[in-house]
């Protein structure tokens, strides 16, 4: 690249310092520069944009789900920036590809892990119970070799050894008696305790799932509800803008009857005058004056005639005129999406972003020098067009 991102940078900084002393030689070369500065970082952008989905895509042909929607994640970032549309699309495509593929080794992942830790689990479980099978063993081997030792010392004692050697061996007994009496209830106490701990951990795990499956239900819910009360409200808008037309169309239709209802009566009140002024004329006049009359009036209905008639066709056409004009500026006029959230077509309600397209709104001019026009919305499913108004 020619100009390095340390010069563009310096062409922004005298941008900042922007004197409106300039001479208009000197502000063409300003804008001039700019405009080369804007050029070579979408440029330098572009670049980076191609080398970031380059690796994505080499990433996903080798199967690196989570570096793929790393990167693609990243060239998205560079596209909203940038305002490049097809690369925000395609970006999305791919991280909606790569994300089956991440979710499935992550749960691969969690089930290896799961099955490690009950394998190891086991294993120490079963160490556990081999060593205490081998205590156990150890201690009655040593009581047998304990009681042969004391059974030989009884053989060769006396009878006072004897009765001595069986009051030791009855307490030896009793207390043999006692200790696994004591480890037996606390086996079972051990038992009891792990079994409380298992009921537990299953109890909790039960709660746990009930709740998500309730939260998600009542989001399932909540969707529902306002999706029907968004039909609604459409259909009642719908009802609503129909009846208004319909009571325009009484009111304009009653408002033309009457209007017609009095002309014809004009007329004729007008014609009977006419005729009573005619005959009249006919009876104190002679054939002269008669003649006269009848040419006066003529002349005079004539002009009556065509001065109607033109007012009635200056009417009709300035009628049509606004009614053109007003459907016009219905059909024209841009809806306005208000209040924050996802964009949402007006008309049939979609919100997925990537069938939706940014384009500029040339009806929207938001600053005049330099020329910059806002952005509107079209639906890629019907077509509708709006614009944000926050």
């Amino acid at each position: 690249m020619e100009t390095p991102i340390k010069e563009i940078f310096n062409l922004y900084l005298k941008q900042l310092n922007y004197s409106p002393e300039m001479e208009l030689p000197e502000l063409h070369q300003f804008r001039t520069n700019i405009e080369n500065a804007n050029k070579e970082f979408a440029e330098l952008m572009g670049k980076i944009n191609f080398m970031i989905v380059e690796k994505g895509k080499m990433a996903y042909s080798q199967q690196k789900w989570k570096l793929a929607a790393d990167l693609f994640r990243r060239s998205k970032q560079i596209c909203l920036r940038q305002k490049w549309n097809d690369g925000i699309i395609y970006a999305e495509k791919m991280i909606s590809d790569c994300q089956p593929h991440f979710e499935e080794a992550e749960r691969k992942a969690k089930e290896e892990a799961d099955r490690k830790a009950k394998e190891e689990a086991d294993r120490k479980t079963k160490e556990e119970a081999e060593r205490k099978a081998k205590e156990e063993a150890d201690r009655k081997a040593k009581e047998e070799a304990d009681r042969k030792a004391k059974e030989e010392a009884d053989r060769k004692a006396k009878e006072e050894a004897d009765r001595k050697a069986k009051e030791d061996a009855d307490r030896k007994a009793k207390e043999e008696a006692d200790r696994k009496a004591k480890e037996e209830a606390d086996r079972k106490a051990k038992e009891e305790a792990e079994r409380k701990a298992k009921e537990e951990a299953d109890r909790k795990a039960k709660e746990e799932a009930d709740r998500k499956a309730k939260e998600e239900a009542d989001r399932k819910a909540k969707e529902e509800a306002d999706r029907k009360a968004k039909e609604e409200a459409d259909r009642k808008a719908k009802e609503e803008a129909d009846r208004k037309a319909k009571e325009e169309a009484d009111r304009k239709a009653k408002e033309d009857a009457d209007r017609k209802a009095k002309e014809e009566a004009d007329r004729k009140a007008k014609e009977e005058a006419d005729r009573k002024a005619k005959e009249e004329a006919e009876r104190k006049a002679k054939e002269e004056a008669d003649r006269k009359a009848k040419e006066e009036a003529d002349r005079k209905a004539k002009e009556d005639a065509d001065r109607k008639a033109k007012e009635d066709a200056d009417r009709k056409a300035k009628e049509d005129a606004d009614r053109k004009a007003k459907e016009d500026a219905e059909k024209n006029a841009i809806k306005i999406q208000t209040g924050e959230g996802r964009n949402q077509c007006p008309k049939c309600g979609n919100n997925k972003p990537n069938l939706m397209r940014e384009v500029e709104d040339r009806t929207n001019i938001i600053m005049d020098y330099p020329l910059i026009y806002g952005k509107k919305f079209i639906c890629g499913e019907c077509g509708e067009e709006w614009r944000r108004q926050e």
